[in-house]
């Protein structure tokens, strides 16, 4: 559970096509490396049941639709 927001602040620039951010000196990172870089937040991955499924077939495979 969420128990602090540490919000930013003003406008961030995303790149319409891979969402990298710009930072403070121009350059790209990804959206992980900003926020975390920004907040005292801290990101772990995994996989959404559509990805999973598109990735992944052999091991997710497609659930029949009803």
């Amino acid at each position: 559970m969420l128990k602090q927001a540490n919000p930013l602040i003003g406008l961030i620039t995303a790149c319409a096509n891979c969402r990298r951010f710009r930072d403070d000196d121009g350059g790209w990172q990804r959206m992980e490396r900003y926020i975390q870089a920004h907040t005292n937040t801290k990101f772990t991955h995994g996989l959404c049941p559509e990805c999973a499924t598109e990735l992944c077939p052999d091991i997710f495979p497609v659930p029949p639709q009803i």
